[in-house]
């Protein structure tokens, strides 16, 4: 277990997490679409990329590293001889059997608990997680899209962001189709929104270690059981500030806010990409709230198929063929949420262009006021 969970982090006690359907389905009707969050009374609440992060401690891998499909990958057959290490022939039996770009899970279960390569255990578990767990979109099968990004795990990109990704697809998908099956890592979702009542009043010293697993003492504590699907409904309708843990003790402050110009983080899934705005949720964050700017939030949602997603991708080429000289530049998601006093500027700009806009309009009124005057006294003298 040490060997995996070196390699891995910890996402094998996602398998120990018991589900609460109801939880879910509850949740599934609060989520928004246009703005990538859940709006709890008027509260807004979303995962973000340092919780997930934190919760899986993903601490060997880079953060701002994320993963992009590639334009040419390797065969379905390659990657399954390299990734089990068997021969041709038996990669070619297997893909045949099924016919898809898939296989079954029952096909690599033996290998999972008889391969002679002891590492090679290891990663055929971790990709059955990946694959059953947290990116089911095939149900009990093993798909070349997760192979892939399994693949590139290799290379220390942080799944946070891809798993989001797809969390925030699904949860979308559910909501405009009029649907509560949500496929997605449930899992997840469901020691995400626990966290948020897991109230610590002295906070102590291992949470801030690097040894301290937060899904197994997420698993070692006694979460509610048995409550239906109206009442949580109920209780997230009347959701007050004092009721949620905004940030835990064990999130880091730092935090990837923006792109570019926009104030929205763009995510790249499994099948597609979406965007979200950290800047909505501060308060997970211990910061002060304020709106942001969402303009273009609700329109990034793209699949990696068809004329947008070749837009997004020639683009991203071309930003990368411009010549930078340090790494803060290189990586758009580098910038740490601002200040106080930089949000107290964005906010007196904002008021300020308002308050321009409303002068500007005074004046038009009072110009307009000024001929109906002149008009009103030419008419008068005439008489």
């Amino acid at each position: 277990m040490g060997n995996f969970i070196e390699k891995y982090e910890d996402i094998a006690h996602l398998i120990s997490i018991n589900v609460d359907e109801q939880l879910i389905q509850a949740m599934v009707r609060f989520w928004d679409p246009a703005y990538q969050c859940f709006t709890f009374n008027q509260e807004d609440m979303t995962s973000t990329i340092q919780e997930y992060s934190a919760l899986l401690r993903f601490d060997n891998v880079q953060l701002s590293k994320i993963y992009v499909k590639e334009p040419k990958p390797m065969t379905f057959k390659k990657k399954l001889m390299k990734l089990t290490g068997m021969s041709d022939t038996w990669a070619e039996k297997l893909i045949k059997k099924n016919e898809l770009s898939c296989v079954l899970w029952f096909s690599l279960r033996d290998l999972v608990q008889n391969h002679l390569d002891i590492l090679k255990r290891i990663d055929l578990f971790a990709l059955a997680i990946y694959e059953l767990i947290i990116f089911p979109k095939v149900l009990g099968h093993i798909e070349v899209t997760v192979v892939d990004f399994f693949e590139n795990l290799r290379q220390d990109i942080n799944p946070a962001p891809t798993i989001l990704a797809e969390t925030f697809r699904s949860l979308s998908s559910c909501r405009k189709k009029g649907e509560r099956c949500f496929i997605g890592c449930v899992q997840l979702l469901n020691a995400w929104i626990f966290s948020h009542f897991w109230k610590v009043e002295r906070t102590p010293f291992h949470m801030f270690s690097k040894t301290f697993a937060l899904l197994e003492a997420y698993l070692e504590k006694d979460w509610p059981k048995d409550v239906t699907e109206q009442p949580l409904i109920l209780i997230f309708q009347d959701f007050r500030v004092e009721n949620i843990t905004w940030k835990a003790p064990w999130i880091h402050h730092f935090v990837l806010y923006k792109y570019g110009n926009q104030d929205w983080v763009p995510l790249l899934g499994l099948w597609g990409g979406v965007a979200y705005a950290p800047l909505m949720v501060e308060r997970q964050f211990t910061l002060r709230q304020f709106v942001p700017t969402t303009d273009g939030l609700a329109q990034s949602e793209f699949t990696f198929t068809g004329e947008d997603y070749d837009i997004w991708r020639q683009r991203r080429v071309q930003n990368q063929l411009t010549p930078l000289t340090d790494y803060a530049s290189q990586n758009p998601f580098s910038e740490e949420m601002p200040s106080e006093l930089e949000m107290t500027r964005h906010e007196f700009e904002r008021e300020n262009a308002k308050l321009l806009q409303d002068i500007s309009s005074l004046q038009e009124e009072n110009y307009q006021l000024k001929i109906d005057v002149q008009i009103e006294k030419s008419k008068t003298e005439k008489v």
